[in-house]
């Protein structure tokens, strides 16, 4: 027969197995990190995860975006300082994958927050000009010397105007810093103060964030690129180093065919010495016509031809149907510290 557990047995189980919440959740959390403690020990890379906020950028994508904007930076440093006229340095900081709540709580508020629509991506991004730099470029452009900050405040109509100046080169750059990806025409959605109103993707949404350095002057601040991951999803393959490179070299390639275009239809000064000679000034106006002057070459000797102001060639005199021509005998190549080397070629 089997035999039955008696009701005060089931009470001595169940309060042997009663354990509290906290319990279980210190239980667990110590368990977490004696087996990251053990792995550690035992030589294994352990990286801590956070699946609210997970990787959607790799390490190769992100050194591509940095590129992207180094080249922008360099580009925005020479049109600012042009457009202002002070000297305007632009620097990549720093190109990180963060959560959208996390740009936002890095936000000031007031701060120039740009909507720009990436078509033909779909979405947008966000460009922060924070207020140190709005003011400075405000101030410069209506004439004054854009090192001096008052207290940040929301922008009058006025100067709302005037910052859309400095705004849309700003665009206008990034639409050549990414022509090696893809062939985008940026523009302006609208312009906020408060971050509030630029819910662009859920909170924990991936997004990019670029940090650039920008110093006017005695004036330093960080204007900051927002990209959302589903702006870039549809081509986030093609950020590589790789493509990059290519696209780079192809426009060197275009850019030296332009080159050598524009200098095979230059026009160059070809001349021939026949030798030198030195003579006083009673003999120049005693010359008439068949006087013969003597020169410091032998009748055969090679003739120096200058491209411009340099030798060139080496060439004999000679007849070509009744007019006088040179014959090309070889090519002059100066070393540093050497006189001139001589190659003879056939002719």
């Amino acid at each position: 027969m089997t035999e039955l557990i008696s009701q005060d047995d089931i009470d001595s189980l169940l309060t042997a197995l009663h354990v509290d919440e906290d319990s279980i959740d210190s239980y667990l959390g110590q368990s977490s990190v004696d087996s990251s403690a053990d792995l550690q020990s035992e030589g294994h890379n352990v990286k801590i995860y956070d699946f609210k906020s997970p990787d959607r950028f790799s390490k190769d994508q992100l050194r591509t975006l940095q590129m992207i904007y180094e080249n922008y930076s360099r580009s925005i440093s020479t049109t600012l300082s042009t457009f202002l006229r002070k000297l305007v340095v632009v620097n990549v900081a720093s190109v990180d994958q963060i959560s959208f709540e996390h740009f936002t709580k890095t936000v000031m508020n007031p701060s120039t927050l740009v909507i720009v629509d990436m078509y033909p991506l779909k979405g947008s991004a966000i460009m922060e000009i924070p207020p140190v730099l709005t003011f400075a470029f405000i101030e410069r452009l209506l004439g004054g010397q854009g090192d001096t900050l008052k207290n940040p405040r929301e922008l009058t109509d006025i100067e709302l105007s005037v910052i859309e100046g400095v705004i849309m080169r700003l665009i206008t750059n990034l639409k050549e810093a990414w022509s090696s990806i893809i062939d985008f025409k940026p523009k302006i959605e609208g312009i906020e103060t408060n971050i509030q109103f630029t819910q662009l993707v859920p909170i924990n949404d991936t997004v990019v964030l670029v940090t650039l350095e920008t110093r006017i002057g005695k004036l330093e601040g960080s204007l900051l690129f927002c990209i959302p991951y589903l702006t870039l999803e549809s081509i986030v393959n093609r950020l590589s180093a790789r493509n990059i490179y290519i696209s780079y070299r192809k426009e060197q390639g275009i850019n030296s065919m332009v080159m050598r275009q524009h200098l095979v239809n230059l026009n160059l000064d070809l001349t021939v010495e026949l030798g030198e000679t030195s003579i006083r000034a009673k003999e120049i106006f005693d010359l008439q016509k068949g006087s013969v002057i003597d020169l410091d070459i032998p009748v055969n000797s090679l003739l120096k031809m200058n491209v411009g102001n340099k030798l060139k060639y080496l060439v004999r005199p000679g007849k070509l149907g009744k007019s006088l021509g040179v014959v090309v005998a070889g090519v002059s190549r100066t070393k540093k510290q050497k006189n001139d080397i001589i190659k003879e070629i056939d002719v």
